[in-house]
This record gives structure tokens, sequence and C-alpha cells, in this order.
């Protein structure tokens, strides 16, 4: 087991770490959960927790959101315009769109699904899956 690799790995997304992640760095999911259990890591997320000391805003709420998706969920509305640096605040939580077979049995914010999205669809700003403003 290498805790190195499971803390630089989630540094890399602003100290967002998804359980099902685990074996990228060695690890099993069950040592991964009983550890943020027992250190009361938080937990934004179903499977999905935030490092300790790790700032959380709005992108970090947003890379935890599409940790959870377990999908290409990509930012959207008002998440990516303030992203894009086009509206000045960030929206209370997370707005995503996934791909229309995509189901999310969690509450991550506000999901909306396409039928129409497609992989050229989308960029990363910042680390984050965003739609491109084409698609808008």
């Amino acid at each position: 087991m290498d805790w190195g690799q499971l803390y630089a790995y989630a540094n890399r997304r602003r100290g967002v770490f998804a359980v099902r992640w685990a074996p990228r760095v060695g690890l099993t999911p069950e040592a991964v959960l009983a550890k943020a259990r027992r250190d009361r890591w938080p937990n934004p997320y179903e499977h999905v927790f935030l490092l300790p000391g790790a700032p959380w805003d709005h992108r970090t709420d947003l890379t935890a959101a599409q940790a959870a998706c377990r999908a290409d969920a990509a930012a959207r509305g008002q998440s990516a315009g303030w992203l894009y640096g086009l509206v000045p605040r960030a929206p209370a939580r997370p707005q995503l769109l996934l791909p229309h077979a995509q189901r999310v049995k969690i509450d991550v914010g506000f999901v909306r699904r396409s039928r129409h999205l497609r992989p050229d669809d989308c960029t990363t700003v910042e680390g984050i899956t965003i739609l491109r403003p084409p698609f808008w």
C-alpha cells in the first residue's frame, strides 16, 4: 500500500479522491474507506472524499461531483460560465451535463442529460471537464 501515491493523486484533483480510484494507487477500496472514516475525511458525495486541509470552493465541488458521477460529466450553465469568467459568481451547487444513457443515483447538484453530447463538445479548464461555448 502506498498512501503517498493516494495523496499525490488526490492533490492533482484539488484534494478529491473517489474510492473507486484506489487500485490506481495500489490500494483497496476497503482500505481507503476505512482510513477516510477513521480519520474523518470530509465526504461531499457518496464514496468521494476530500483530503484534510484541502480548500472547499466551487472548483473543488465540481471536481468532486464529476468524480461521484462516474461518467463524462461536464460543467454546464452557470458553472461553465463562471469557469470561463463570464459569470461573476459561482452557483451554489454544481451544474453538470451527462450523456443521456448515464444515470446518477446520488444528489450531486443540478444534473441534466443530453442525447447529443459528444466528447469533442467538451474541453478542460483548470482540470475540470467543461462544455465548449458552441454547445451552449
